[in-house]
């Protein structure tokens, strides 16, 4: 809605503009409040029943733009936490190394453009070049040329009856 509110005013339609922003403004509104856990700023369930502390849960909605000024930093912060230490996703029963992707398909492309956006380019560029699994280089360590459709394609690929499928 922010965008095609942009365009509309660009074509001359400033009072369908006018509408969309108030759309999302409201849509804003609701988002952070169901999404948006008021006492610590961490994203939660829909049913506010459960804190979901990880990368997606921060990037996905910092790309698009979802966060209101009043939780945007919170969650910007909370991201880069989650890259430098991504063992401190959920609940911190699993361990991982610094500046490893813990995401799937759908929050995997956001985290970049996200810490960029806003101002974490250190910590993107680290997650950028790191070489330990899971990340974007760790297929290349391996012999890769490309990303894999899985971040173990390797071991999978070799594992009992040399089952590659899911292997480029």
């Amino acid at each position: 809605m922010e965008v095609t509110a942009y365009m509309a005013d660009v074509i001359g339609e400033s009072d369908y503009a006018q509408t969309l922003r108030e759309r999302r403004e409201a849509a804003l509104k609701e988002w952070n409040e169901a999404y948006v856990d008021p006492a610590t700023g961490k994203t939660r369930s829909a049913d506010g029943q459960k804190i979901i502390h990880s990368q997606a849960s921060y990037a996905t909605p910092l790309n698009f733009n979802c966060f209101n000024e009043a939780n945007k930093a919170k969650a910007v912060q909370y991201l880069a936490e989650l890259a430098a230490n991504p063992s401190a996703s959920g609940d911190g029963s699993k361990t991982f190394p610094a500046y490893t992707i813990t995401t799937g398909f759908s929050g995997t492309p956001n985290i970049l453009p996200a810490l960029s956006r806003n101002g974490k380019t250190a910590e993107a560029f680290r997650m950028f070049t790191c070489t330990d699994f899971t990340s974007w280089l760790y297929p290349v360590t391996k012999g890769a040329t490309s990303v894999w459709e899985r971040w173990n394609g390797l071991e999978v690929a070799f594992g009992k009856n040399n089952q590659n499928n899911m292997n480029s």
